[in-house]
């Protein structure tokens, strides 16, 4: 079982389950930037937002399982779940994006941006 699996497993609450495989997916780029080129810009990678698709790359259909296990039980509008599956998401692959950019400098260290918004509770459900 891979880090992203392991994650999800073993979180707590529904939150830590989103963010964990969120975390997972960016620590995997951060280690191996090399990948984020060639997966999305040379792979094919399908990712469908607006439905469950059996094509959909795999850490992305694990992400939006638990991140729509988390929106039922918050009580979540399902008309809701796509815009705020685009809006955790964008912020995950953002980091990811960002991270592995050369042409982009930050002086903070990456790892651990994503868990200080998490944490700080600044996306907002």
């Amino acid at each position: 079982m891979n880090k992203l699996h392991l994650s999800v497993q073993h979180a707590e609450n529904n939150l830590k389950a989103v963010s964990s495989p969120g975390q997972a997916y960016i620590d995997f780029f951060i280690e191996n930037p090399q990948y984020f080129q060639f997966i999305f810009y040379h792979s094919g990678v399908d990712i469908d937002l607006d439905n469950i698709s059996p094509n959909d790359y795999p850490p992305f259909a694990l992400f939006r399982t638990t991140a729509y296990q988390m929106f039922e039980e918050i009580k979540l509008p399902q008309e809701k779940y796509s815009e705020n599956l685009i809006i955790l998401w964008s912020v995950v692959h953002g980091i990811a994006s960002l991270s592995t950019n050369t042409g982009i400098q930050y002086s903070g260290d990456w790892s651990t941006v994503f868990s200080n918004i998490i944490k700080q509770k600044e996306i907002k459900i």
